[in-house]
């Protein structure tokens, strides 16, 4: 049989190769004169920024596919001068081995180098940095195909205040342009991050008061609430703003900046505080809780927590009642805001809707009704609400176990006391017997 088989694919062989059928061959090897490594200095100033595009291009007749790591900040060695300090800096996720990307002939492959988020100590002046591009074979063992390196002098200028007059304008420029994309508001972050100029603190508020209609995508932004405060001679103006994105329920990041609060500890002001913990908002009424425990008395801790139970209950008929008329009223403000709290109940008042329509309703509030339903279709829970519970699953408090226990309560069929509970048997299979 093995005869046989050795015969027929020897007979075989010759016929493959005259008729064209594929033939497994070595891949030419790359060769480090292949690759073509360019660089740009962006911008270079004291204090940051430092940027620096750098392009790697496939000069060959060949295709090459080298290893990719998506999470990777950048895919670069950088050789510095010694009196730049790297800054400590914690990479959360790693990357699939086998993830990879294919460099056709004559391709450039694209990064830019944000060296101020990675170095400190950093003089003006004419600084030589040495940078290299792996370019390695994918999957866990990885073998190095080549290593083209280019040497960039990179003159360091002053931070004068028309240099970063000029800077802020070509930022704000940026965002100004109708179709921004997701990666350049992304290097506008980058820009500004870690950099030391007052100047920049408006780009860094533009940043954080329009947030993209992808949540998601705000994505490595949340160091711009450091960035303001730090850079920021008033500090307490600097809170009094981030309360007021907090009180507003159209503003996504308010886990983000609770959080930051809940690291950092800042010393709101005692009206500050009231605003918060009296905002209409009940998930930021939750937040401020978990951020700022020892400031919660129980007057206002008993309060709160009646008001997550309530999430989990209908809305009180005279209240729909209530907001129903205020859909119709001459006032579009009040229209609105009626509209926001009915979306903010989320479930809570969906069957309400619903039997609403039976009874007639003018054409404003017959639209504004089939609104908060599609809107119900879609996500039962307001985004908020999802928001904070995703936050709460990371925590391990005495406040934010007491709130997940509080929204569990019941029998409710309902997705937020029905998410609460499994949050709280996860944390309770972590913790073990």
């Amino acid at each position: 049989m093995r005869a046989t088989i050795l015969f027929l694919s020897l007979l075989l062989f010759p016929c493959s190769a005259l008729l064209g059928w594929p033939q497994h061959r070595e891949r030419p090897k790359a060769d480090q004169s292949d690759f073509i490594l360019r660089a740009t200095v962006v911008e270079a100033l004291e204090g940051g920024p430092i940027c620096v595009k750098v392009s790697l291009k496939n000069g060959s007749k060949h295709a090459l596919t080298t290893h990719y790591d998506p999470f990777r900040p950048s895919h670069l060695d950088v050789a510095t001068p010694e009196q730049w300090e790297p800054r400590l800096i914690i990479y959360g996720v790693s990357g699939n081995p086998n993830c990879m990307r294919t460099i056709s002939p004559g391709e450039e492959w694209s990064e830019t180098l944000f060296l101020y988020n990675r170095y400190d100590k950093i003089s003006p002046g004419t600084a030589r940095l040495t940078l290299a591009w792996p370019l390695e074979t994918p999957g866990r063992d990885r073998k190095l195909i080549a290593r083209p390196t280019l040497d960039l002098d990179v003159a360091i200028l002053p931070a004068t205040p028309e240099r970063l007059d000029s800077l802020r304008q070509r930022l704000e420029h940026a965002l100004n342009r109708p179709q921004i994309t997701l990666k350049e508001r992304r290097q506008v972050v980058k820009t500004i991050q870690d950099s030391q100029h007052a100047a920049l603190v408006p780009v860094a508020w533009r940043l954080l008061e329009t947030v993209p209609s992808a949540y998601a995508d705000r994505v490595g932004e949340d160091n711009l609430f450091h960035f303001v405060e730090t850079r920021s001679d008033e500090t307490d103006a600097v809170h009094g703003r981030f309360v007021k994105l907090a009180c507003d329920s159209a503003w996504a990041p308010k886990a983000e900046l609770f959080n930051y609060w809940r690291l950092t500890q800042p010393q709101l002001t005692a009206e500050q505080f009231q605003q918060l913990v009296s905002c209409h908002g009940v998930w930021t009424r939750a937040l401020s809780y978990i951020a700022f425990p020892k400031r919660h008395d129980a007057v206002i801790t008993d309060g709160l927590l009646v008001r997550l139970r309530d999430l989990n209950k209908p809305l009180p008929e005279a209240e729909f009642t209530r907001l129903l008329r205020r859909l119709d009223e001459e006032n579009f403000d009040l229209r609105e805001k009626a509209s926001a709290e009915l979306d903010a109940a989320g479930e809570r008042v969906e069957a309400q809707l619903s039997r609403s329509r039976n009874q007639p309703l003018s054409p404003e509030v017959e639209r504004r009704v089939r609104a908060a339903l599609a809107k119900l279709q879609e996500a039962k829970q307001p985004r908020d609400c999802v928001n904070t519970l995703a936050y709460l699953r990371g925590l391990d408090t005495p406040e934010s176990q007491k709130a997940l226990e509080v929204l569990a309560e019941g029998t409710a069929d309902t997705w937020l006391r029905k998410e609460a509970a499994k949050i709280l048997a996860e944390k309770k299979k972590r913790a073990g017997p």
